[in-house]
C-alpha cells in the first residue's frame, strides 16, 4: 500500500528511495555529482540541482550536466533518457 500512496504525483517510497540516495552520493566525485543533480531535480529541488552543476563538469559528463541543468531550469522533474552511454 505505501508504494501507492502518493505525494504531488510522485509515491512517497520513491521520494524516500532519492532522499537516501543523496545521502550516499559524494559530490567531491563527478560522477556522483551528476546522479545527485538529476536526484535533485526528480525531487523538484531545482535550486539545489542547479547550484549542484556550477562547479563544471569535463567531457563527457559536461553534455548531461548540460541537459539536467536545462530541465532544472525549465523546472521539469521528468525522468528522460539519455541516447548514448557514459563510458566508465
Amino acid at each position: 500500500m505505501t508504494a501507492t500512496l502518493a505525494r504531488n504525483g510522485v509515491a512517497f517510497r520513491f521520494i524516500a528511495n532519492l532522499e537516501a540516495l543523496l545521502e550516499l552520493l559524494d559530490e567531491t566525485i563527478p560522477d556522483d555529482r551528476l546522479l545527485k543533480a538529476e536526484a535533485l531535480c526528480e525531487l523538484g529541488r531545482f535550486e539545489d540541482c542547479v547550484r549542484l552543476l556550477e562547479s563544471g563538469f569535463d567531457e563527457p559528463l559536461r553534455c548531461y550536466a548540460d541537459r539536467i541543468r536545462q530541465r532544472a531550469l525549465a523546472r521539469d522533474r521528468t525522468v528522460f533518457r539519455q541516447k548514448r552511454r557514459l563510458q566508465p
